[in-house]
C-alpha cells in the first residue's frame, strides 16, 4: 500500500518482479490525489508481471477501468472493500505513506483479520 511519493517501493519491486517472474501473488495499492500524481502509473503500464496494480485516485473523477489484464484505476480512496477480494492466507502487507495513511491502512488491514506482525510499516509527515 503506497500514498503519494510512498508508491516509489513499490514500482520497483514490481520492476523487479517484472524482470525476474517471481512466482506467487503480488498485489499493489497506489493511492494519489490526481491521476497527474500518479507519475509511476505510465512505467506500470508498460511491465509484464506475477503482479497486480491498483491505482487509485482521491480528488479527480476519474472512469474506473482496468488499463491493462494487471492494472486497473479506481476512483476514491482505498476501502475494505477493495482490499478483502485479494485477501490470501498468509499475506503480508507492507505500507508506505503519511502517518495519516499508514495509520488507516493499517487499522484497516487489522479490522480485516491481519495480526501486526504481519504489517510492517513506514511512515512520515
Amino acid at each position: 500500500f503506497g500514498a503519494g511519493v510512498g508508491t516509489a517501493p513499490f514500482v520497483s519491486i514490481a520492476e523487479h518482479l517484472a524482470l525476474t517472474n517471481m512466482s506467487g501473488k503480488y498485489i499493489f495499492f497506489s493511492s494519489a490525489r490526481k491521476i497527474d500524481d500518479a507519475i509511476w502509473l505510465d512505467d506500470i503500464k508498460k511491465m509484464d508481471g506475477p503482479f497486480k496494480f491498483i491505482q487509485h485516485i482521491t480528488r479527480e473523477e476519474v472512469e474506473e477501468k482496468k488499463i491493462k489484464e494487471n492494472v486497473m484505476l479506481k476512483r476514491g480512496r482505498i476501502k475494505k472493500e477493495d482490499v478483502v477480494g485479494e485477501m490470501v492466507e498468509g499475506m503480508r502487507c507492507f505500507i508506505c505513506g503519511s502517518h495519516a495513511f499508514a495509520d488507516a491502512t493499517k487499522n484497516m488491514l487489522k479490522e480485516l483479520g491481519l495480526e501486526q506482525k504481519d504489517i510492517k510499516m513506514e511512515s512520515w509527515g
